[in-house]
């Protein structure tokens, strides 16, 4: 089944925010927090054509995405978010650059969800 990255980047992060909501920060996991990194930039860009609404509400998400994706080795990602330093540029070439980002950012967190399941079957 094939899900297209937008729907796959909505989706993922209801439930990463219910999980933020039932449990707190402290209870997600790196790639969770990943995931409301590049959701809060995917509707600041979508909806307002800026980072107006990442500014509103004093949000770091780009720089701490950006940490994120190199110390995990998303180099698509991180290039990606290089061009933040352009708000203009970043926003005006949003949709060319989404697929390749959010798909690292989804194969990370593909492999981190087979990784937990896999070891919750194992201390079975």
């Amino acid at each position: 089944m094939h899900i297209d990255l937008e729907t796959w980047l909505i989706d993922t992060g209801d439930i990463v925010i219910r999980k933020l909501q039932d449990k707190g920060s402290e209870f997600l996991a790196p790639v969770e927090q990943a995931v409301l990194w590049m959701w809060d930039i995917d509707y600041a860009v979508r909806n307002s054509g800026s980072f107006g609404p990442l500014q509103d509400s004093s949000s770091s998400a780009i720089t701490d995405f950006l940490v994120f994706s190199r110390q995990s080795g998303l180099a698509k990602l991180a290039a990606f978010l290089v061009t933040a330093t352009d708000e203009v540029n970043f926003c005006s070439h949003y949709d060319e650059n989404f697929k390749e980002a959010c798909g690292e950012l989804r194969s990370l967190y593909c492999e981190c969800v087979l990784e937990c399941v896999l070891n919750s079957i194992s201390t079975q």
